[in-house]
């Protein structure tokens, strides 16, 4: 139990310096103005303030920089986040530890 408090923590770490990685990073000095690749991003509740550096980052072109135009898709009572990445239906969506917690219990994702 104590290896997989330990794993799990690791796993959150990484997520989380992941994320504050893409929030924080310096634009790039020279972007590239080529075509954008559409992309979706699936939050895991309504649009609200904890989504805020998703939001800012495509305002202020950091998404477009790196040539990607993302779709920031509200979540509703239906969504099942894994099942909607791992089906296609989105390409990027916002979960939490949970995901984690059930894939060890259960199965890999």
């Amino acid at each position: 139990m104590q290896n997989m408090k330990f794993t799990l923590s690791i796993i959150l770490f990484l997520m989380l310096l992941l994320t504050s990685e893409m929030v924080f990073a310096a634009p790039p000095s020279n972007p590239q103005p080529a075509a954008l690749e559409k992309v979706s991003l699936q939050l895991k509740w309504t649009h609200q303030f904890q989504f805020a550096g998703y939001y800012a980052a495509k305002e202020q072109g950091y998404y477009a920089q790196e040539g990607l135009d993302v779709d920031i898709l509200e979540a509703t009572p239906e969504n099942r986040l894994v099942k909607q990445v791992t089906g296609g239906e989105v390409d990027f969506a916002i979960g939490d530890s949970g995901i984690l917690v059930r894939a060890s219990a259960y199965k890999l994702i």
